[in-house]
Order: C-alpha cells, then sequence, then structure tokens
C-alpha cells in the first residue's frame, strides 16, 4: 500500500509499505482522508520527540471499514468512522480516574506498533473508533481531532455566553477555538495571529476584533476593547516565547488563561503579574475519548460545521510538495489529503 513516509529532515517520499497486521479485536480501515497537523511539521524539521524518520506520518484520519476481527461487536464492514489516535491502556492510575489523556501506556500513530493514518489501510482497535453520520464527509471526518483539541480547551475554559474573550493564534485550533465562542455569543472577541490570512478566516466565520500581532500593538487595542479592564479569558494557541506573559496581560482580574500552545523551549511567566490579577492559568492537553465523542456528535448533528477550516485539499501524491509549500508559509488552515477512491467532500 501506499503511505507518506517521513525519510529523513525535511524529506517526505509517498513510499510502498507494508500493510497492517491485524488480528481479531483490530478493525481495518480503509482511510479516505487524512489532515496534515503541526506535529507533522515539527517531525518533518526533525524535532518531533517520537516520530523520527522512517516513519508513516499522520494521525488525523477518517476511512470506511474494510474488515473486521471475529471479536469485534460494534462495527461492521461498510461502516465510516473517525479514529482516535490514541490507544490507552484503561488500567493505569489516569486512566482509572478518568484521565486518559495522561495514560502512561497510551500507543499514537508513529510509535514501533502503529503505523500513521496517512496511509491507504489502518488498523485499529474498536474502542478508538467513532462513527460518522452520512451527511458527514471523510474530510471532516479527519478534522474532528484537531477539532477536538480546541474543543477540550473550550470546555477547560468553561466559556459562556456575555464573556469578553481573546485568542492568541488563529491556525486551524485557535480558530475553532474562536468559532466556538462565536456560537456561544460572546461579548467580546478579539483574535490575534501574525498572517492576515489567519486573521480574514476567522472574522469570515462571526464577529471579532481582529490584531495583527507583528503590526499592531495588542495590549493598546485590548484596553480600548475592555475599557482598561482586560477580558476574562484568554486562550494561547501562539508558540511565541512571549505568548503566556502576553495572555497575562491581557487578562482582566480574576480571569483564565487557556494554554494550549505547545513550546519548543521554556518560555517566561510572569508570576508576580499571574499574583497581582489572581489570574489561574488553565493548561489542556490533547483530549479523553469524552472530548472526541463530544466533538464528534457535535459534528454529526450539524451544530458545528468544519467544511469551511478544510481550505486545501490535495491528492496524496502530492505530498513532498505540499510539505515544502507549508514550511515556506503556505497560507492556509487546515490542508487534508484525499486518501484512496472515497469522495472526501461527500457524506457517502
Amino acid at each position: 500500500m501506499r503511505a507518506i513516509m517521513l525519510t529523513g529532515t525535511r524529506t517526505i517520499e509517498v513510499k510502498e509499505v507494508d500493510e497492517p497486521a491485524h488480528g481479531d479485536t483490530d478493525v481495518l480501515i480503509e482511510m479516505r482522508a487524512g489532515g496534515i497537523c503541526g506535529s507533522d511539521m515539527h517531525a518533518y524539521r526533525g524535532f518531533h520527540p517520537f516520530r523520527r524518520p522512517p516513519v508513516v506520518l499522520g494521525h488525523e484520519g477518517a476511512g470506511v471499514v474494510i474488515e473486521v476481527g471475529s471479536a469485534i461487536k460494534d462495527f461492521a464492514v461498510g461502516d465510516r468512522v473517525a479514529i482516535e489516535p490514541q490507544i490507552t491502556c484503561g488500567r493505569c492510575p489516569n486512566c482509572l480516574r478518568g484521565f486518559s489523556n495522561f495514560c502512561a501506556y497510551a500507543l499514537r500513530p508513529g510509535m514501533p506498533g502503529w503505523t500513521g493514518f496517512l496511509a491507504n489501510r489502518v488498523r485499529a482497535p474498536e474502542k478508538v473508533l467513532y462513527k460518522l453520520a452520512d451527511s458527514t464527509s471523510y474530510a471532516e471526518g479527519a478534522m474532528i481531532e484537531p477539532a477536538t483539541v480546541a474543543y477540550r480547551a473550550f470546555r477547560r475554559g468553561e466559556v459562556a455566553m456575555g464573556m469578553r474573550v481573546a485568542v492568541l493564534g488563529v491556525g486551524a485550533i485557535g480558530s475553532v477555538f474562536a468559532h466556538l465562542c462565536q456560537q456561544t455569543r460572546v461579548s467580546q472577541l478579539m483574535v490575534t495571529d501574525v498572517k492576515d490570512y489567519n486573521l480574514a478566516f476567522v472574522s469570515s466565520l462571526g464577529d471579532c476584533h481582529t490584531v495583527n500581532a507583528a503590526e499592531s500593538d495588542v495590549q493598546g487595542t485590548a484596553a480600548e476593547l475592555t475599557d482598561g479592564e482586560g477580558f476574562d479569558l484568554v486562550a494561547v494557541t501562539s508558540g511565541a516565547t512571549q505568548s503566556l506573559v502576553d495572555a497575562l496581560n491581557l487578562c482582566s482580574p480574576r480571569g483564565v488563561v487557556v494554554l494550549i500552545a505547545i513550546y519548543p523551549e521554556h518560555i517566561p511567566f510572569d508570576g508576580t503579574r499571574a499574583v497581582y490579577r489572581e489570574a489561574e492559568v488553565r493548561p489542556s492537553f490533547c483530549y479523553t475519548r469524552d472530548d472526541f465523542a463530544g466533538m464528534t456528535e457535535l459534528i454529526n448533528r450539524g451544530l458545528f460545521d468544519l467544511k469551511p477550516f478544510i481550505t486545501r485539499r490535495v491528492p496524496l501524491e502530492h505530498a513532498p510538495e505540499l510539505f515544502q509549500a507549508i514550511e515556506g508559509g503556505l497560507d492556509h488552515v487546515k490542508v487534508i489529503f484525499d486518501i484512496g477512491s472515497g469522495d472526501s467532500e461527500r457524506g457517502g
């Protein structure tokens, strides 16, 4: 079968790889759509903690079930599914407490034993599969994973109608977070980024005040918008070194900072500012099964539309050129690879 493989730093090839081994407790999925994540770009640049060449990339994916093991009860050939890219043990202390995102033995795509999702076929246990409604396309199914990262952060922040919210960084995850805020009818939403494309995209989804952080005074703009009071909640997806300090400066007294960004190095933290504001920093890491199921239900029921976020779609064979283009600054929110024979635009 064909797969997108990282064969060296900044070297992508579409290669023939072995079919995934599967047994009685596995489901075999023919992949129809897969996304590129920021962590794939980290691997591409040689900075990922465990995805190192040679490795098949991808952990955002959806497809159709083509074979089931004898022990499978809840899925059948022909089911259309999204895949949660973490197989947790269910037995460690964190799993037993409901913190499956901190499972001590989690298996993730790109680790030995589980290939990446940017391939023709993937095997998975049924507990990480989520059925897609007929109205949900495979492309949307592939984007459920990054949307769930935003959804968990949104829940961690306890965003409510009438709140004043700022989002620092509006790539794929930040823009989903911002749109969840728009749908919740927050009273004020400020979004910042260094790319006008991203700002224009979020603005096209609903009411917000956009600020190019490379060209404008973010703190000054925030003071004007909030009459100097600050924001009730600041969500940080930007990996800029100063982003957490900036978030604390934007925060109102007893405000909340939801930290989603992953930083390549240690960053400064203004503890005195946090104390003076009694600001609460709530990191948000990955997601739990409940988060993934919740986001999938929102998509399947038509309560949140992921289609606008899918701004580019390309065939698998164009992967080398696409990674180079993203590295060069390609404007996009989410790129989806069309894999196999399915039409990712259709529900069927």
